[in-house]
C-alpha cells in the first residue's frame, strides 16, 4: 500500500470541513486522522502512525488557514447570491431600458405596439443577466477551490522533499551529515564575514531550545540546529559539530577566494580576543562581533604598519 499523502487525503478532508462549521476545524482534522490510523490498523496496512501525526500537524498549521480563507470567500459569494432575486433583475432591466428608449425616441417607444414586445425582450434579458450572475459566482467558488488544492499540492511536494532529506541524513554517517549541512549553510553566505558573524553568535549561544534559536534570528542555521534541539547530541558532540563546521567553512572560503587565508590571519586575532571576552556571558549580552571588512584598504594598511627600528651604525 502506498503511503497516504496530502493530495490523496485532501478531497475527503475537504468534504468533512465543508460539512461542519469552520470553528470546529481543528477538531474535525484531529478526528479525521484518528479514524485513518484506526482504519489502517484494522486493514493491517503498514503505515507508520507517526506519518499521520506529521500530516495532521502540517494540516493544522498550514492547510487549515488556507481552508478558512476559502470558506470566508465562499460565504461572501453565497451571501451576495442569496440577496440576488430574479424579479429585481427583470424589473431593473425593463425599467432602465424603457427609460433609455423613451429618451432616445422622444416617447414614441411608449406606444403599446412597441412597448409590449420591448418589455418581453427586456424581461428575457434581465432573466439572462440573473442566470449569468449566478454562473459567475459558481465559477468564482470553483476557482477558489482549485487554488486551495493547488496550494495543498505545493505543500505536499515540500513535505516529500523534507522527508527525503531526513531519510538522506539518516542514511549518512555523522561526518557526512555535518558536511551536507555545512554546504547548505555556506550556500547562503556569499561573504565570509557574514558567515563568521552568525557562526560566532550561534556557537556561543549553543541553543538547545526552540525559543533560544528563534531569539538568535539566524535562519540559515535552522537545519543544522534541528538535531541539537531534539536532544540527539550532548554538549561535547555539539561542540564537535561546531568544530567540523568551522573547518569545512574555512575549506570552502579558501576555494572561493585565494586571498582568504591572508585576510583571515590579518583579522582573526581581534576576533579571538572578542570571543574570549564574551565567553561565559548570557546570550542576551552577546552582541554581533565587530568583524572588520575583509578587504584591506590603503588607510587600514597604513594604520597596521609599525615603524621598524633603525640600526645604529657603530664607529670603530
Amino acid at each position: 500500500m502506498s503511503v497516504p499523502s496530502l493530495a490523496t487525503l485532501a478531497p475527503e478532508l475537504f468534504e468533512r470541513l465543508e460539512a461542519t462549521d469552520a470553528v470546529d476545524g481543528p477538531r474535525v482534522i484531529h478526528d479525521f486522522f484518528v479514524e485513518r490510523i484506526k482504519a489502517d490498523e484494522m486493514a493491517m496496512n503498514s503505515v507508520n502512525p507517526s506519518h499521520y501525526c506529521l500530516l495532521e500537524e502540517l494540516v493544522q498549521r498550514d492547510i487549515l488557514p488556507l481552508y478558512e480563507q476559502f470558506a470566508a470567500k465562499k460565504n461572501t459569494i453565497l451571501a451576495r447570491q442569496s440577496q440576488r432575486a430574479l424579479w429585481k433583475y427583470v424589473l431593473g432591466t425593463v425599467f432602465g431600458l424603457e427609460i433609455l428608449e423613451s429618451l432616445l425616441t422622444r416617447g414614441r417607444s411608449l406606444t403599446p405596439q412597441l412597448m409590449i414586445p420591448s418589455i418581453l425582450m427586456e424581461s428575457v434579458l434581465g432573466a439572462s443577466l440573473f442566470y449569468f450572475a449566478n454562473k459567475l459566482d459558481g465559477w468564482r467558488i470553483r476557482l477558489a477551490r482549485s487554488q486551495f488544492f493547488q496550494a495543498i499540492e505545493g505543500l505536499d511536494k515540500k513535505l516529500l522533499v523534507d522527508q527525503q532529506y531526513d531519510a538522506f541524513k539518516e542514511a549518512m554517517g555523522a561526518d557526512e551529515l555535518v558536511r551536507a549541512e555545512a554546504m547548505e549553510i555556506l550556500s547562503q553566505y556569499p561573504k565570509a564575514t557574514d558567515f563568521w558573524q552568525d557562526y560566532r553568535r550561534v556557537c556561543q549561544a549553543d541553543p538547545v531550545y526552540s525559543e533560544d534559536r528563534k531569539r538568535l534570528g539566524v535562519p540559515a542555521f535552522d537545519r543544522f540546529l534541528e538535531l541539537h534541539l531534539k536532544g540527539v547530541y550532548n554538549e561535547v558532540a555539539r561542540q564537535r559539530r561546531f568544530h567540523q563546521l568551522f573547518l569545512l567553512a574555512h575549506q570552502v572560503f579558501m576555494d572561493r577566494d585565494p586571498n582568504y587565508i591572508t585576510e583571515w590571519l590579518a583579522h582573526s586575532p581581534a576576533s579571538r580576543e572578542r570571543i574570549k571576552s564574551d565567553r561565559g556571558k548570557p546570550m542576551a549580552e552577546v552582541g554581533p562581533p565587530p568583524i572588520p571588512n575583509s578587504i584591506t584598504t590603503p588607510e587600514t594598511a597604513k594604520q597596521n604598519e609599525q615603524p621598524r627600528p633603525q640600526k645604529v651604525k657603530q664607529n670603530g
